[in-house]
Order: C-alpha cells, then structure tokens, then sequence
C-alpha cells in the first residue's frame, strides 16, 4: 500500500478531528477515562464515542448549510449556557425553569428548526 503525502495528511487530519469529537462529547457528557475490563462496557464506550463523531458531524453539516460560522464546539458550549433553575415550592413539589434565552440560543433553534426547551416543567 503506498500513499501520496496528501493522503497521509488528509488521515492525519482527520484522525485528529475524530479525536477532538470524542473530547468535546466526553467533557460535555462529563465522562472521566475509565478503564474498562468488561467487553460489554468497552463496546459501550466505543459506541458512544462512534455516535458522537456521527453528530458533530450531522451538526457540522447542518451548520454549515445554514450558513453559522461558529464551529461545533462554539456551538456547543455556546448552547450550554441555557441552564435549569430548580424550586421546591412544598414539600412534595418541585418546578424547574428555564433561564431566559439570549439571541444567540434562539437563532440556533430557528436554524436548526428546533424548539427550544420549556420555560418551565413541573
């Protein structure tokens, strides 16, 4: 098998773009490096790892058809800032609220064509 130099850089690129994804899913799933010793749990791992280069991917593409200029991962950290606010209002009664959208949240939900999360939820 012999490949030209592009080729090599090509897979070295992306190669390094894979393993960027699985970071960014890793961190934003907050999963810690586990040594796994059941094959069950290592299969697990990996395919979790597999559909998070999948979505980057579907988010990349559906970015860039839409014209955002924010990478996936601005997107992404951008897109956790939406937080929810948990009150207990008795004993056995708890409501959550959504903090208020900035623009920036709901011009990616429009592009997107998403809804965004409810306000509040019992």
């Amino acid at each position: 098998l012999s490949l030209r130099a592009e080729e090599i850089i090509e897979g070295y690129k992306n190669l390094w773009e894979i393993e960027r994804s699985f970071r960014v899913i890793k961190s934003f799933l907050d999963i810690r490096p586990i040594y796994h010793r059941d094959e069950m749990r290592v299969k697990g791992h990996v395919f979790v790892c597999v559909l998070s280069y999948y979505l980057q991917k579907v988010l990349d593409k559906e970015l860039c058809e839409r014209n955002v200029e924010d990478s996936v991962t601005r997107v992404i950290d951008r897109m956790g800032e939406i937080k929810l606010i948990e009150s207990k209002i008795s004993k056995k009664l708890k409501i959550k609220k959504r903090v208020k959208l900035k623009e920036y949240h709901k011009k990616i939900f429009k592009l997107l064509n998403l809804e965004p999360p409810p306000l509040i939820i019992a």
